[in-house]
């Protein structure tokens, strides 16, 4: 089983802050280990393969396997040649992969959470572009995002080859066709990692043991959800800039390592106010579990696995904190920024939320039949090339001002607007850091 803690990009600090996640034990430190300081494996267990492990567990009820784990306790598990511990607090969580019914067909809705006809196919957005065919926005199928199924995009690649230049996309045309191959984006790593040395071409297996603070968030709704609802959408680490909004998240430090470095430009705030003429409307779109939307290769994805409760997993789709997944996952999206700009559509990505600007009127009846235009376009393009939208998270109603990237976007004042929700938390912020008799540099730099 390949490392489940896996690298960062360069300049980030890479010792483990307190409580965090650590590593038990990687192959490659038992190999160069003294002999006098070698664990020897339990026979009993080390003769034991995978297959016989499933093949077990099959026979067994889920009361049996609890009950089997929690008298190991936090007894070592050998696994081909990794070392394994296994928590206490993991084994009386209930986690159990084994019910979890594994969606694999797909729903589809309206805007106004109606059936929609699946008979009756709606205009393709050139087509309401170029021979203004007319249509109806509220009999769009659109996927439903309550019912996400991943790898959506790679169901729909002869729709992207319409929109592509295979010769100047040809990394996306292969991601779309294949899936993506994590070996393509490794380079050779020499160097220290958590106090062990390493010289390799590719990551040697490694074994991380989970975060203590998931033992915090078990029990939470913030769990059930991740885990029942998204269907072993499951990490080790929780990050967030919020503590009210924790972020499950797949430690790669270890991975990001061998990883190479891969710039790219994000569109961002300061590109917004070049789009936004006086009194345009604007919609936003936000897609569902973006990094669901791309499958990996299945050789790649043993590189991303996960131990839990005695249950053992992998990612089929780009981890959240994997050092590629954005540059992927944004090198496809922008293919469609660019296709919906040749066809006279202003819009912007960052990542999976999308930015979508009128180009302004002062006829208030001919703005909103562009802005609605537009935004069935958008809509049917997006949906025909596989993508779900978060509907809950869109803004799809034009307006004068709408949220973008955490500020509101105001054509009418020709201005970036703080929300109220926000001035309040920087309030308690402040507040909170000036209680406090020691604070870091950094953050009285963001005071002074």
């Amino acid at each position: 089983m390949y490392a489940n803690e896996f690298g960062q990009p360069n300049g980030q600090y890479l010792q483990v802050s307190e409580g965090g996640s650590a590593p038990i034990q990687s192959t490659s430190d038992m190999d160069t280990q003294p002999k006098a300081g070698k664990r020897k494996p339990d026979l009993s267990t080390a003769s034991d393969t995978l297959e016989d492990r499933i093949a077990s567990l099959e026979k067994k009820t889920k009361v049996e396997i609890i009950t089997e784990l929690k008298d190991k306790g936090t007894t070592d598990t050998t696994i081909g040649d990794s070392f394994v511990q296994i928590q206490e607090w993991e084994l009386e969580s209930g986690f159990d992969p084994l019910n979890v019914t594994v969606r694999e067909k797909l729903a589809w809705l309206t805007l106004k959470s109606r059936a929609p006809s699946l008979t009756n196919l709606s205009p393709r957005a050139e087509e309401v572009y170029y021979d203004n065919v007319l249509f109806d926005i509220d009999s769009l199928q659109l996927r439903d995002p309550d019912k996400f199924v991943s790898g959506q995009l790679h169901n729909c690649v002869s729709e992207w080859r319409l929109i592509l230049d295979e010769n100047a996309h040809q990394d996306v045309v292969k991601w779309l066709e294949d899936g993506v191959d994590v070996g393509e984006f490794f380079r050779r790593f020499k160097g220290n990692f958590k106090g062990r040395n390493y010289d390799s071409e590719i990551p040697p297996r490694n074994y991380f043991q989970n975060a203590a603070i998931c033992n915090t968030l078990r029990n939470t709704l913030f769990y059930i959800k991740r885990i029942v609802r998204e269907n072993f959408n499951w990490v080790h680490q929780t990050f967030g800039k919020e503590p009210s909004k924790p972020r499950l998240c797949h430690d790669e430090r270890y991975l990001n390592l061998w990883v190479k470095d891969l710039p790219f430009h994000l569109e961002n705030l300061k590109d917004v106010h070049r789009l936004v003429q006086e009194n345009a409307l604007m919609i936003t779109c936000d897609e569902k579990s973006g990094y669901d939307h791309v499958n990996l290769q299945e050789s790649s994805q043993t590189y991303f696995g996960i131990q839990f409760g005695g249950f053992y997993m992998t990612y089929t789709t780009l981890p959240f904190g994997w050092k590629a997944s954005p540059f992927i996952y944004q090198s496809i999206g922008i293919c469609v920024t660019s296709y919906l700009r040749q066809l006279d559509v202003i819009n912007t990505l960052y990542i999976d939320d999308r930015f979508v600007v009128t180009g302004g009127s002062k006829n208030s009846d001919d703005a909103m039949l562009e802005a609605s235009k537009i935004t069935y376009m958008v809509l049917q393009l997006l949906t025909r090339l596989g993508y779900t939208l978060s509907l809950s998270k869109c803004s799809l109603i034009p307006g004068t001002c709408k949220k973008f990237l955490g500020f509101l976007v105001d054509s009418v004042k020709q201005a970036y607007i703080l929300p109220d929700d926000k001035k309040l938390k920087f309030i308690d912020l402040r507040k909170s850091i000036l209680s406090m008799d020691q604070v870091v540099e950094d953050t009285a730099k963001i005071l002074w």
